[in-house]
């Protein structure tokens, strides 16, 4: 391989990493508006994270977080759910498209698809906490943790 097509290569995965990477910030900002301008009062606030990585604060105690995943040119984003004691559920995942799509369905500008699409992945956090409430009962990480992933698991098949 001379030169000259090692430069072209070079240049072709340098703008599909830059591609992906502006892709990745339409889509956090978009999230961001959508759930900073909604008017249902969703009790979450933006935190601090990392460079690839988006954080909101459930009711000032849980942790909810987007990121792209581990890897090159991954192109997969993960949304998980943290509790106070670090342990973690990965909620979903969802695949970013240079056509400026997620999931090759929703426009990563269109902030109500974007915002809803994140609330059908986090609902099952909200259902575990609202029954929990209910209950008065204060649940322990493990179980809610399990309760999260299990409502996680029933909403896949039925969306399957």
């Amino acid at each position: 391989m001379n030169i000259t097509e090692l430069g072209k290569k070079s240049d072709y995965i340098a703008s599909k990493r830059h591609q992906l990477h502006t892709q990745w910030k339409h889509y956090s900002n978009t999230l961001t508006q959508g759930v900073t301008l909604s008017k249902a009062p969703l009790h979450l606030t933006v935190g601090p994270a990392s460079e690839n990585a988006l954080r909101f604060t459930l009711f000032e105690y849980y942790a909810l977080e987007i990121r792209l995943a581990r890897g090159f040119h991954t192109q997969t984003v993960q949304y998980t759910f943290e509790q106070e004691d670090g342990e973690t559920v990965v909620l979903g995942e969802a695949m970013l498209s240079g056509e400026g799509l997620l999931n090759d369905d929703i426009p990563l500008r269109d902030r109500q698809s974007v915002l809803e699409h994140y609330l059908t992945l986090i609902a099952p956090v909200y259902d575990m906490l609202y029954r929990a409430t209910q209950l008065n009962m204060p649940e322990p990480a493990t179980a809610l943790l399990a309760g999260v992933d299990k409502c996680r698991n029933a909403s896949n098949l039925a969306m399957g």
